[in-house]
């Protein structure tokens, strides 16, 4: 809009109105028309409308240029206000959630949180805020993004507060974890059905995963193993 005033700047009749123009993009000091040769002409007029419309270009420039790094990143990404207003998406976010940014922008964020989840989210991000921090979201927690179709897909999120204009702000992150949820319920197809007993142990000597044929070989339930260490199964003597 601004750049179209500019080109369209053209009669010598109208100095303040075009001083105000240069001096509010410009941030040069106010003037008065008072103040203004009595040659102020058309001459005039054009240097100072060509040095606001290429500022303006460079400007717009910026923002093209600013526009393909954020659509050219591989994960999702939202920029929320304090209110949970979207102000700013990505082209991978529409990808993901089906959503064109026109439709998401000035919407709650919470339409990409499955309805179940949708009543506690105003309370996360109300957490958020008051204590803004570089973290991931619901940590220990399975997160799901929902489509504009209405069909879910677990997901990870990072958060990063950002403050703009005296504004805060969060951009998250967004990852589609589909693949990696499927490949982890087909190995734990594999642990499942193995006729052995299997345990993983992390470099603590900690129990990281056990299979039903653990449980039943040594009287366990998963959940007494899990994060223990490996040495309550070896007899006492052995220890």
């Amino acid at each position: 809009e601004a750049l179209g005033s500019v080109r369209h700047l053209a009669k010598p009749s109208e100095p303040e109105t075009i001083l105000h123009l240069v001096d509010e993009v410009l941030g040069l000091p106010e003037q008065k028309t008072s103040a203004l040769p009595e040659d102020f002409g058309r001459q005039h007029l054009r240097i100072l409308t060509d040095k606001l419309a290429q500022k303006v270009d460079e400007l717009e420039a910026n923002e093209a240029h600013l526009r393909r790094v954020i659509d050219s990143t591989p994960n999702g990404l939202l920029m929320v206000d304090e209110a949970g207003k979207v102000a700013m998406c990505n082209a991978e976010t529409e990808r993901l959630f089906g959503y064109p940014c026109d439709e998401l922008i000035g919407k709650s964020i919470e339409i990409l949180v499955p309805k179940r989840f949708r009543s506690k989210h105003p309370k996360y991000r109300a957490g958020f805020f008051s204590a803004p921090q570089s973290r991931a979201m619901g940590a220990g927690r399975d997160l799901f993004g929902q489509r504009k179709d209405g069909s879910e897909f677990p997901i990870e999120i990072g958060l990063n507060p950002l403050e703009t204009k005296g504004r805060p702000f969060v951009i998250a992150a967004v990852v589609d974890i589909s693949e990696r949820k499927a490949a982890e319920e087909r190995f734990r197809a594999v642990v499942e059905s193995t006729p052995n007993a299997l345990i993983i142990v992390n470099g603590e000597g900690q129990m990281t995963l056990v299979n039903a044929q653990t449980e039943a070989m040594f009287g366990y339930e998963r959940r007494e193993l899990i994060g223990q260490p490996i040495e309550i199964l070896v007899p006492q003597r052995f220890r």
